[in-house]
């Protein structure tokens, strides 16, 4: 007997009815009972999600300071509500 697959279910079918349904009752209150438990997991990963910030990535500034990159002067993304002003150059 397989551990899955479409054996499995045969071989449930091929069991007295009696047992069959007993073995079906188990499969169904097992499936409930995994999906109810990560309920409160869910939960709390959202929560924990809600209080994330952004990281800022000093690896990847520390590599386009050591190689160069056609990026505006200065690399790296601009703060919040700030433009650029004036024409885009990129360092040669």
């Amino acid at each position: 007997m397989s551990l899955g697959g479409l054996d499995s279910i045969q071989a449930i079918s091929a069991l007295p009815q009696a047992l069959a349904q007993h073995v079906r009752d188990a499969f169904r209150m097992g499936v409930r009972w995994a999906f109810i438990s990560l309920i409160p997991w869910t939960g709390l990963t959202f929560i924990s999600v809600l209080f994330l910030t952004n990281i800022r990535d000093t690896d990847r500034a520390r590599r386009s300071s050591d190689a160069p990159a056609a990026e505006v002067q200065g690399g790296g993304p601009l703060p919040r509500g700030e433009k650029i002003h004036g024409p885009v150059t990129s360092p040669t």
